[in-house]
């Protein structure tokens, strides 16, 4: 058994950028780090969907860390999440995602509505009662915003008035953007510790030389900028090309990238919003990372900017996965923030550390 002085001793990040040190080199590879991030960072909070619905897809089950649910939405619109277990004998309800009125079991054939509640199962209409609570699936709390949908982890008695991170600022950037069409999906499961790939997405410093060749001839970083706000980090990039800006509050930039503790980040264009969603995989050294494009203005969005956005999004992989690769060392090894330029990775690591710490 771990103690609390196991997670106390090298997890904690000093407030003050310029004496903390990030987390240790364990935090990114330890199997017991891994378990209290499930008590703590993936249990308590909201979750994002890893995949959006579709009209063509009204059942689809999907994995979040420690859950196996099933999202579907209704003939009245109503979403709803479920866990993907038969209440009889646990048995999952759904493999595949297809579109279907009502979720049968495949083993005994008990029958549920899309909210969860049972409806049938021969041989038990003489149970007294049937169907009870106990039958029923007991619904995850879940709130969509256009096509975003959020589940809330956690039962307790605040869900009723509990809301999604998206708050503030936040919502109101993406609330335009959640409502438009999906463009492009990919789920991939990528090497490197979750957190290795959120740093690096909030590591503005290594733009000039990892890009290079693709984003920085994009933006000019003079006009860099990074604001932590009570929803999260916002970083936005002014355009180098007049072409490739458009407003933003009425300011003419290249992109708005916000990122929401603990694994959302949404990325603004004039063309619409690309989402980066990052859980954790089945070992602390891998990452599964949806990704999906929501288009509003599709005069500015075509293969050009998939193909750019792909680039982007190699040069990023290899460098984490070069960080993984090479990641064998002492397991107290910490990195230093430089005050200027390791703002957003400091408050990320901050937050994470401030998780790990608590009971």
């Amino acid at each position: 058994m771990f103690t609390q002085d196991y997670f106390d001793s090298d997890l904690n990040v000093h407030p003050d950028i310029r004496k903390a040190r990030g987390l240790p080199r364990r935090a990114f590879t330890d199997t017991k780090v891994a378990e209290k991030e499930m008590r703590t960072i993936w249990s308590a909070d909201w979750l994002i969907l890893p995949l959006p619905l579709t009209h063509t897809q009204r059942v689809r089950p999907f994995t979040v860390p420690g859950h196996h649910c099933i999202i579907s939405e209704d003939a009245n619109g109503t979403v709803h999440v479920l866990p993907n277990r038969c209440s009889h004998q646990w048995h999952p309800l759904v493999m595949h995602p297809r579109t279907t009125p009502q979720l049968i079991c495949p083993v005994h054939g008990r029958t549920f509505g899309l909210d969860g509640k049972c409806t049938s199962h021969h041989g038990a209409e003489s149970c007294p009662g049937f169907p009870t609570e106990h039958d029923h699936l007991k619904p995850y709390l879940a709130k969509a915003i256009g096509k975003l949908v959020f589940m809330r982890a956690r039962h307790h008695a605040l869900d009723a008035t509990s809301t999604p991170p998206l708050r503030d600022r936040v919502a109101r950037d993406i609330h335009a953007y959640a409502h438009g069409t999906l463009e492009f999906l990919s789920e991939r499961v990528l090497p490197g510790n979750w957190k290795l790939h959120v740093g690096n997405y909030l590591d503005a410093s290594h733009i000039q030389r990892v890009h290079h060749e693709s984003l920085y001839r994009k933006i000019d970083m003079r006009g860099y900028t990074v604001q932590k706000t009570e929803a999260g980090i916002l970083q936005t990039a002014q355009a180098r090309i007049q072409s490739d800006a458009w407003l933003y509050r009425e300011t003419p930039i290249y992109a708005a990238w916000w990122f929401v503790f603990p694994n959302i980040a949404i990325n603004l264009y004039a063309w619409g919003a690309s989402l980066n969603i990052w859980y954790p995989g089945e070992t602390p050294n891998e990452t599964r990372m949806i990704w999906f494009h929501l288009v509003t203005n599709s005069n500015h969005y075509g293969a050009v900017d998939q193909a750019f956005q792909n680039a982007i999004d190699a040069e990023d992989v290899r460098l984490i996965q070069r960080i993984a690769q090479y990641g064998e060392g002492r397991p107290s090894e910490r990195m230093q923030f430089i005050p200027e330029a390791d703002m957003a990775l400091h408050w990320f690591h901050r937050k994470v550390s401030q998780c790990l710490t608590r009971d």
